[in-house]
């Protein structure tokens, strides 16, 4: 499962064994790639300073030790800082974060995870409808034809009409969530927020 989130603490015992060292990137154009860069690959480079992204993978992949246990404890994790200490970042990250994904078939990624959406909603189908919709869109097409299924929080905050992006792509599943608190949203979401850039 590639995570494209605030990266993973490796620290970590209940995920440590799941983390695929060489396979960490980090795309971010503002910097906050370890060392300060904007674009690292290897062990080390999708190290989590915020916790975002090492939640999300303990959700999908936790052993139990010290956490509830995954959804899926067996899964490895490839982990790809695209939001940075903040747990902000840009769209134009996540298409890159996408291409890396293409680029590399031998990590055997079967899926994609993003937990984040754009500042803007989006009716229906939003592939066409900027930009960098179109980057990522041309590249979620890459990976659903290699087999590789893409879920994106919806982000929809209440609405019952519109998305964020990367959930409203066509290539995507966008999921959403609700919880008891909640109880002006019909169907919300916690995501990152995602400047356009």
């Amino acid at each position: 499962v590639a995570v494209l989130a605030t990266g993973i603490d490796t620290d970590t015992t209940a995920l440590a064994e799941d983390v695929v060292p060489a396979a960490q990137a980090c795309f971010l154009q503002g910097g906050g790639c370890p060392g300060g860069g904007t674009t690292q690959v290897g062990a080390g480079t999708a190290e989590d300073d915020n916790g975002h992204g090492t939640h999300v993978s303990g959700i999908i992949t936790s052993s139990g030790t010290g956490a509830p246990r995954g959804v899926a404890p067996a899964a490895d994790i490839v982990a790809v800082k695209v939001l940075n200490s903040s747990n902000a970042g840009t769209m134009t990250d996540v298409a890159r974060a996408a291409d890396y994904l293409i680029g590399r078939p031998e990590l055997g990624v079967d899926v994609v995870n993003t937990s984040i959406g754009s500042s803007a909603l989006f009716s229906g189908v939003c592939d066409a409808s900027t930009s960098w919709n179109q980057l990522i869109a041309a590249a979620a097409n890459t990976l659903r034809a290699q087999g590789v299924v893409w879920f994106a929080a919806a982000g929809n905050n209440g609405s019952t009409s519109a998305t964020t992006s990367p959930a409203c792509l066509a290539s995507l599943v966008g999921v959403g969530a609700t919880t008891d608190a909640d109880a002006r949203a019909r169907f919300s979401t916690h995501n990152a927020t995602v400047a356009v850039l």
